[in-house]
């Protein structure tokens, strides 16, 4: 019996190593705007993905920290759009 093989695409769009995966999970979730920093780093840790590797990508990525009302947002370089509500 023979087991079927993904489609290539498929297979390059797994991540291949946590800072892909912090990457894709931080660009999907800035998207449409700021969003909590207390969000943003709880849906890390519920990744397994730990701060050291967080705050390199958000380095990496030119993501700005903005404070208002004593609470942190991250925001994508160049996205407008306030806080997302969900």
């Amino acid at each position: 019996m023979r087991t079927e093989e993904k489609p290539v695409e498929a297979q390059a769009e797994i991540p291949k190593n946590k800072h892909e995966l912090t990457a894709d999970l931080l660009k999907d979730l800035l998207a449409q705007g700021e969003v909590p920093a207390a969000q943003i780093k709880d849906l890390m840790r519920q990744h397994e993905i730990g701060e050291k590797t967080l705050q390199e990508v958000k380095s990496d990525l030119g993501i700005k920290s903005v404070r208002r009302m004593k609470k942190w947002y991250w925001r994508m370089p160049g996205v407008t759009g306030a806080e997302r509500q969900e």
